[in-house]
């Protein structure tokens, strides 16, 4: 699997702290999702994650540097975006992406 595992242990610290329950991850799309119950809100990628975002909130996100929208195979995946490493190297700006895919379970 190609992912970062500081950044996976990164993202499960800042989610034991966010306190949202129950968080498990398992491998998908060659990463390593990040899942409430069975549903996915993030992923970690090899030095990036992809986030899953409510509707309302994409446009926004695309204007930020780093963020695109996550096209496995090409293809726009829903409301998924990726954020560049650099996006996500700094605990509060990590905790706000992962805060915003758990937003998007809701």
């Amino acid at each position: 699997m190609a992912y970062d595992e500081g950044l996976l242990e990164r993202c499960l610290d800042a989610l034991r702290a966010l306190g949202p329950g129950a968080i498990r991850h398992k491998n998908v799309f060659s990463m390593r999702g990040l899942l409430r119950g069975s549903r996915m809100f993030a992923a970690v990628g090899e030095d990036w994650i992809i986030v899953r975002l409510r509707r309302d909130e994409l446009d926004a996100a695309l204007e930020r540097p780093g963020v695109r929208p996550f096209t496995p195979g090409g293809s726009p995946l829903g409301t998924w975006v990726e954020v560049d490493g650099e996006r996500v190297a700094e605990d509060p700006e990590l905790r706000e992406w992962l805060e915003a895919g758990l937003r998007s379970l809701a």
